[in-house]
């Protein structure tokens, strides 16, 4: 799931931003498992790694200035979306709320 994702965002991302999503999503990767399913203190160790890192995601898919035709603003909108299809069912609404926490801040 992840390489599919991933290659729909090399269509979107400059390969330095790009390179960093793919840090990240291996990051989201390990740590949403733990979260997911780990023990209290394995719990507490994973998810402030998967907070940071589904907040670098979240600001690499959306810049604060971007240039992007009318299919490309879809096409980033179904990325943003679907990024949350590489988080186990129960961790998909911390996706959400991290997308929204940053929109709110640029207001």
């Amino acid at each position: 799931a992840a390489s599919a994702w991933l290659s729909r965002a090399a269509g979107l991302l400059p390969r330095m931003e790009l390179d960093r999503v793919r840090e990240q999503v291996a990051v989201i990767e390990e740590n949403s498992d733990v979260v997911a399913g780990g023990s209290p203190p394995e719990v507490a160790a994973a998810e402030p790694k998967l907070q940071e890192a589904m907040r670098c995601v979240a600001e690499s898919l959306l810049p604060e200035f971007c240039f992007d035709t009318p299919p490309e603003e879809r096409a980033r909108e179904v990325l943003v979306r679907d990024c949350a299809t590489l988080l186990p069912k129960l961790l998909r609404p911390l996706w959400r709320g991290k997308v929204e926490e940053l929109l709110r801040g640029r207001g």
